[in-house]
């Protein structure tokens, strides 16, 4: 079994070796001819002032500031192509498109060759010669070129069997052309994945690689879109500014991926963007030629300042793992070798039909650094998830203590509210029940009359009645709570002569009052009525309800207690503990308003308002 070495070895010498197998013997290049500036969309004819031409022919060299249509024209030999074997012709490179003529026929198009004129810049061209265009005599190849200024340029053609050719034509298509658009949809699946990342580890690392991913992918999308979909020079500006955004952003991830704070820096790169973003701006403004100098500047800067950021990878070394360091060696220098590779030919060091490299950067350096940050993520969760076991365990143990507590807590709750019931059913035994068994028991003692021994043993009774019910848990309705209060007191106002009058309406519940509260309420009507018995001299008394508003309190249910009788006298509030004063300290403690005025006719009203709320 061989090592990762020695295979990475074996790779590297077998494509070097399939790259450098000669063509085969059938197949030629063309490399002389003649050139016509011309602006005409069939081919001229042979009169024209035509002048010879070698190719690789490379405008910006010998035809600078030159855009528009122009005529290649080459003489070919007697050829002779059959349905078993057919001849083809291969443009590898050309710019911006082209247009295959043969004996004055159109052959072959890239696509739309009027401004703005398709991008084929990237796209191989290849034709199939038909046999019933070929002739026995000299055959004639016109190529018609149109591009903008400096850009311009046709590479060697090639001649020769189909079965040749496609091969050569289809793996070109897929490196330049079909790997673009491949991580084109690589780069948004990654850039979907790192902003879930982000959001979910709130860690802005995997943010700003899915920015450099999107940034790598914008750039790449001029191999690969023909059709544009604005200006050319608006085109020209936004592909460009994926690219020279590359360096700056990968910085900013770079920085955080080895924990560096450098505010600094990070400062003066995003200038470095935003400078170059307007000035390449500004270049577009004034044509291709000054635009085409200005976005190669910022092509240079970006590398350096990309740079920058695999500099820092290698000093702090340290802090990345043995893996994530060898997918780091292979993405980052792969890909500053890749990159120096295009700018070279794209400032005319390398010839213009070398091929570009740099697409194979970008699936080089997403995979590497999402195999790095992968490493990163799953480092992270190995850590939490053993950070989780201990704390699992630290919070059985205080949810152990916390239960604990809260067995106390409520055990102490419990001793408490039972505590006050007994204290509150006390107080109401004492007052109530107590004060009518005294009244009757000093009635006996002072010889009174059996009639009043029987009122106050039943006032007694009455009094334990209403205790009794207060503690009913169902009760939440007041109109529930006077009905039962009115099976009590009916009896008592007969015998003294009252005539009742009930005029209770249903009204909403009221869950959130407890026994105590309702008791307080059955006392107030109770207290209200009692002073109606004794102090009003009354024919009659009103007991009604219904839904009204407070200042302050909002929605409440409305308790009204009215009698027909002399007013209100001078000493109703001064007993103790039975008079106006008991009432409203009662209303006081339910968070209640009372009212206290004179009946309209004569008589008293009682109204007792309870918020809804409460």
């Amino acid at each position: 079994m061989i090592g990762w070495r020695a295979g990475l070895r074996l790779f590297f010498g077998c494509a070097l070796l399939l790259s450098c197998v000669p063509a085969a013997a059938e197949v030629v290049e063309i490399t002389s001819g003649r050139l016509l500036v011309d602006p005409s969309d069939h081919p001229p004819p042979d009169s024209a002032r035509w002048e010879p031409v070698s190719l690789p022919d490379d405008w910006a060299e010998r035809r600078p500031g030159l855009e528009g249509n122009a005529w290649y024209r080459f003489e070919l030999p007697p050829l002779e192509s059959s349905e078993a074997a057919p001849l083809a012709i291969h443009l590898p490179e050309f710019n911006m498109a082209a247009e295959l003529w043969l004996n004055g026929r159109l052959l072959e198009s890239c696509g739309r060759l009027v401004y703005p004129v398709s991008q084929c810049w990237n796209t191989p061209l290849l034709a199939t010669l038909p046999a019933g265009l070929l002739t026995r005599e000299a055959n004639r190849l016109d190529v018609r070129l149109y591009t903008y200024a400096p850009y311009g340029g046709l590479s060697a053609i090639r001649l020769g069997p189909l079965a040749e050719l496609a091969p050569r034509h289809a793996r070109q298509l897929f490196l330049q052309v079909t790997i673009p658009e491949l991580f084109t949809v690589l780069a948004a699946v990654v850039v979907l994945f790192m902003a879930s990342f982000a959001a979910s580890t709130r860690d802005s690392v995997y943010l700003y690689f899915g920015a450099v991913v999107a940034s790598w992918a914008l750039a790449m999308t001029n191999n690969w879109v023909e059709e544009i979909p604005v200006r050319p020079m608006v085109w020209q500006w936004i592909v460009h500014q994926g690219f020279d955004w590359l360096g700056p952003l990968c910085v900013l991830f770079t920085h955080r991926l080895v924990g560096l704070q450098r505010p600094w820096v990070d400062r003066g790169v995003v200038a470095f963007g935003v400078a170059s973003a307007l000035a390449t701006g500004w270049a577009a403004t004034r044509g291709l030629p000054t635009f085409h100098d200005f976005s190669t500047a910022g092509h240079v800067g970006t590398l350096l300042v990309g740079s920058y950021a695999q500099v820092m990878l290698f000093v702090f070394f340290r802090r990345l793992t043995p893996l994530q360091r060898v997918f780091f060696v292979v993405g980052g220098s792969g890909t500053i070798i890749l990159g120096i590779h295009d700018t070279l030919i794209q400032t005319g060091h390398l010839a213009r039909d070398v091929p570009h490299l740099f697409p194979f950067a970008a699936p080089l350096l997403t995979i590497s650094f999402a195999a790095i940050l992968t490493i990163r993520f799953l480092r992270t969760f190995n850590r939490a998830r053993q950070l989780n076991v201990t704390l699992e365990e630290r919070v059985q143990q205080k949810h152990a203590e916390l239960e604990a507590s809260f067995e106390r807590e409520r055990r102490l709750e419990r001793e408490r509210a039972l505590a006050q019931e007994r204290e509150r059913i006390m107080r109401e035994v004492h007052d109530g029940i107590g004060g009518s068994l005294a009244s009757a028991l000093a009635t006996v003692e002072g010889g009174g009359s059996r009639d009043d021994v029987q009122d106050s043993l039943r006032g007694a009774l009455e009094d334990m009645r209403i205790v009794i019910d207060s503690l009913d848990p169902d009760v939440e309705d007041v109109g529930v709570l006077l009905g039962m209060l009115r099976g009590r007191l009916e009896p008592r106002l007969r015998r003294h002569g009252l005539r009742f009058e009930w005029q209770v309406e249903d009204v909403p519940a009221m869950p959130s009052y407890g026994p105590g509260d309702l008791l307080h309420v059955m006392r107030i009507v109770q207290e209200a009525i009692g002073n109606t018995i004794k102090h009003s001299g009354a024919k009659s008394i009103r007991i009604a309800t219904g839904v009204a508003s407070s200042t302050g309190n909002g929605d409440c249910v409305r308790l009204e207690v009215s009698d027909d009788g002399c007013g209100l006298p001078g000493g109703a509030a001064d007993g103790p503990g039975r008079g106006l004063s008991n009432m409203a300290a009662r209303a006081g403690e339910i968070g209640a308003k009372l009212e206290v005025r004179e009946r309209a006719g004569g008589g008293t009203t009682v109204e007792v308002l309870l918020p809804l709320g409460a």
